[in-house]
């Protein structure tokens, strides 16, 4: 899998091209219904019938903005064209 640095990111990242793919397509619906990225990463949770999504927000302005996810629906199109760029990974991290 070859890595790309984001030189805007501080601190640099490395994503795959699949994250910055997956990333493009989050930005594209969000541009199309007029929200923000992280209300369509919570409307695609939601929609894939997750109770709670974990959020983290260091502002209430974030917090009140993530909230307001729960108003955007995603058609079964959007949420197709969300996930066509997933590549299953190996899990890491557990313990048998």
């Amino acid at each position: 899998m070859r890595l790309i640095q984001l030189s805007t990111s501080k601190p640099p990242y490395l994503l795959s091209r699949y994250s910055i793919e997956r990333a493009r397509r989050v930005e594209e619906v969000a541009k199309k219904k007029g929200v923000p990225m992280a209300q369509i990463a919570i409307a695609w949770i939601l929609a894939k019938g997750a109770a709670a999504p974990i959020i983290g927000t260091t502002s209430l302005k974030n917090l009140e903005e993530a909230v307001e996810a729960v108003k955007v629906k995603l058609t079964p199109e959007e949420i197709k064209e969300l996930e066509a760029p997933y590549v299953p990974r190996a899990v890491v991290g557990l313990i048998n």
